[in-house]
């Protein structure tokens, strides 16, 4: 069992607002593509913290952003796919200590087919 970090904690509270911010506020969408930057939060803090930590702040950040912005209704399919960027983020990057550019090479391309538009957009069945 973890020890109960106060850090972590609050570090965890301000990295679901800054995901949340980013996701819903500060979209930056073009005519061909979206840049997912909300992906960016929670990958640091699943780097810092560790996979499960990772996980519930990803799950978090979506769970809280629907709630209370509810620019859309609520669907499990985004709140698994944050998850699991988050944990896959905090198991590759936080178990590396000498070679973080493989961690980075292992990770990247299951969590951008993770967070591209068509996976998400699969799971909702509205693809086109």
């Amino acid at each position: 069992m973890q020890k109960f970090d106060i850090r972590a904690l609050v570090l965890g509270g301000m990295f679901v607002s800054l995901t949340i911010l980013l996701t819903y506020v500060l979209l930056c969408t073009q005519p061909l593509f979206t840049l997912p930057l909300a992906l960016c939060p929670i990958a640091l803090y699943g780097a810092m913290y560790g996979p499960w930590k990772g996980a519930l702040v990803g799950a978090a950040a979506n769970l809280i952003g629907t709630a209370v912005l509810g620019l859309s209704i609520f669907f499990p399919g985004f709140t698994l796919s944050d998850f699991c960027t988050g944990w896959i983020y905090g198991y590759f990057f936080s178990q590396k200590e000498a070679n973080r550019l493989e961690g980075s090479l292992e990770t990247f391309p299951f969590s951008n087919s993770i967070n591209s538009s068509g996976i998400k957009y699969l799971m909702v069945g509205d693809f086109l």
